[in-house]
């Protein structure tokens, strides 16, 4: 037999020796050996998805305990082996057998031994013998505590009853006491041998309740380890869904923003990644302009590089043309809505502007508003041939001519055609050197007349000149040869840089930017006086630095070729955006108001000859020399100086005393 089967066996025995005759129910209390196993509540990982939660441990009512009963029948037969046990401990059953008993055999002799003597020898001596017996034969056959001391304290009666029939009382009081002493002992050696099954029972509850309680133990760390698999297996299938989720959908903040904000923000995001400072969106007539404040971390000129992204995100019907901001951390960009009409770019005697000093060049491409030039500052337009460069500065012209005296020197004579009713025209080479003369002269007489007036600034009518096709100008053999031409080329280069405070304004037009070479398309001296500047289309980029100057980067050489494109370009200092002229048909020209004006109204250039020469005469050799290097084209004291030999220091004494003179 097993471990187990022998603890049970003798676990049963036990309990069928402690058995109460009493009924068990009697006692509405009950004490659990083993307590019964809690259910545990679901775990919150139960609830997780996709894996499957563990089922709570069902509570253990049902296990079996040593002995063969269930928890319940353990629990009443535990009840009575406490209440026996309690009740041995308190000794009252104990006395009373002790006092009782021999006492009771006292009585009962007396009585005998007044009636028959006989008969309680002979009952005597049975209880003597016949407990005697029944002790003996009992703990030979291990029948039991209970017979054995039944048998014994039989014995001892008897031995009490024999001694008491006898006729002394000191036989008496030692039978009684004889007897107390034996049925106490057999009293005493009872309730011992209830101690040692009591304790093994006591025993044997601990160990079944050890045992149920490892069995507990196991069961909730099995279900403490399958709850411990479970959280790692749903740590790692989050960690699996977080690592192949899709990154969460960021954006830019749109809040208190336009629909163009909103939209521009959106297609910057998806672009660059990063969010714009401030875009403020101004509608114009062809589109929209935002003022764009890029992220600290993008550089202007890489929003400028993927700005393609930007227009492909926004998918909008135009394009856009972007320029650099107020600051190096801006970008201002227009867009161009094709879908809407281009504005008009027709001419109408309404463009002409009420404000003399501010003449309307035509329309910016980019936003539909009008573009304005200084009417009195020197201008060059440069433009190849087929750019619409002669009738782009036409609605110019109508404007000075409005407001003062119009003078047009063409060099190819065919725009002279269509102007020669409205204002004073020089085609030939003659009419061209009397033009130059008589503006030249004009322009001396004023600065005497603003010195006599105490003016800087001439605030009479401006006299226009407008040189058309400047290179044939200047290829004429009277600009040219001899002492006369260098004279009258003189005249010509400080007409453009001595005029303008003087009321004469020079204007200059070519097809033929460059300042150098047999033929060049502008006097090297002139070009630095033509501040204003707007050019059409030309044929690279070494003419564009001639056309714009510092503003070459808006890149004339790139306009479109073709009619569509005749009268666009740009304008120094306005920003890359392109203009359209206003388109001034040739009847539109001969509507405006003839006024011609005449050299006689000036200093005749025989006059304004005799008057040079004239101041000319006294200057000393070094003047002389000087005035004559300037007349052949030296500019500047260091070239003055590298053409006459003469010390720099010297070269200035003689200029400035020349320009008193007024022959510089």
């Amino acid at each position: 037999m097993s471990h187990d089967g022998l603890f049970n066996a003798r676990f049963d025995a036990i309990v069928r020796d402690l058995a109460d005759t009493e009924d068990d129910t009697e006692t509405p209390e009950t004490v659990a050996l083993v307590p019964a196993a809690p259910t545990l509540p679901p775990s919150p990982l139960d609830e997780q998805d996709p894996v499957t939660p563990l089922a709570p441990l069902p509570p253990l009512t049902g296990v079996v305990h040593p002995g063969g009963g269930t928890a319940a029948e353990t629990k009443r037969s535990a009840a009575s082996r406490a209440r026996s046990w309690i009740v041995s401990r308190t000794g009252i059953q104990t006395a009373a057998v002790t006092l009782g008993a021999p006492s009771a055999v006292w009585v009962l002799t007396e009585v005998s031994a007044a009636q028959a003597t006989g008969w309680t020898g002979l009952g005597s001596g049975v209880l003597i013998v016949g407990g005697g017996a029944l002790g003996v034969w009992s703990l030979s056959k291990n029948l039991g505590d209970a017979v054995t001391v039944t048998g014994l304290g039989a014995a001892t009666v008897g031995l009490q009853a024999a001694l008491a029939v006898a006729p002394s009382a000191w036989a008496g009081f030692i039978g009684w006491t004889l007897g107390g002493l034996g049925a106490g002992a057999a009293r005493v050696a009872y309730a011992n041998g209830r101690k040692k099954p009591e304790a093994e029972v006591r025993i044997l509850a601990a160990e079944a309740q050890r045992r149920e309680a490892a069995v507990l133990t196991e069961q909730f760390k099995a279900q403490a380890m399958l709850h411990r698999a479970q959280l790692e297996q749903l740590k790692v299938h989050a960690a699996l869904t977080a690592a192949t989720a899709p990154e969460a959908e960021k954006g830019p903040y749109l809040d208190g923003a336009t629909h163009e904000e909103r939209e521009l923000r959106r297609a910057f995001w998806t672009a660059f990644k990063a969010e714009l400072r401030a875009c403020p969106v101004t509608p114009t007539l062809t589109g929209w302009i935002a003022d764009i404040g890029l992220p600290a971390d993008l550089a202007r000129n890489a929003a400028r590089q993927g700005w393609d992204k930007v227009a492909t995100a926004l998918g909008l019907p135009g394009r856009f043309a972007l320029e650099d901001g107020a600051s190096t951390n801006m970008l201002r960009a227009k867009f161009i809505d094709e879908t809407r009409p281009r504005p008009d770019a027709t001419w109408s005697p309404e463009r002409i502007s009420h404000d003399p000093r501010r003449a309307s060049l035509g329309i910016d491409t980019e936003t539909g508003e009008d573009v304005f030039i200084d009417s009195d500052e020197r201008l060059l337009v440069c433009g190849a041939s087929g750019t619409g460069k002669s009738w782009s500065t036409r609605p110019l012209m109508a404007h000075w001519h409005t407001y003062g005296w119009l003078v047009l020197i063409d060099g190819k004579g065919e725009e002279g055609n269509v102007w020669d009713s409205v204002c004073t025209v020089a085609r030939e080479a003659e009419e061209i050197y009397a033009v130059i003369d008589s503006a030249h002269a004009l322009m001396t007489s004023r600065k005497a007349e603003m010195r006599e007036r105490g003016i800087s600034v001439w605030d009479g009518e401006q006299v226009t000149v407008v040189v058309d096709e400047g290179q044939v100008v200047l290829a004429l053999p009277g600009l040219k040869d001899g002492k006369e031409g260098a004279e009258r080329l003189q005249r010509f280069i400080e007409l453009s840089s001595l005029g303008r405070s003087r009321g004469v304004s020079l204007k200059w037009a070519t097809q033929k930017p460059v300042m150098s070479g047999s033929s060049p398309g502008v006097h090297n001296l002139i070009a630095p006086n033509l501040l204003q500047r707007f050019s059409l289309r030309v044929a690279d980029t070494q003419e564009a630095q001639t056309a714009l100057d510092d503003c070459a980067y808006y890149n004339p050489q790139k306009v479109p070729a073709g009619d569509e494109w005749k009268g666009h370009g740009y304008l120094k200092g306005y920003g890359p955006s392109l203009i359209r002229t206003w388109k001034m048909t040739d009847t539109d020209v001969k509507a405006l108001p003839a006024k011609h004006w005449a050299p006689a109204a000036g200093l005749v250039p025989s006059a304004a000859e005799e008057l040079g020469e004239n101041r000319e005469e006294g200057l000393t050799e070094n003047q002389q020399a000087v005035l004559a290097a300037i007349r052949a084209g030296h500019a500047g004291p260091s070239d003055i100086e590298r053409a006459t030999g003469i010390n720099k220091g010297s070269v200035k004494r003689a200029m400035d005393r020349l320009e008193d003179l007024e022959l510089i």
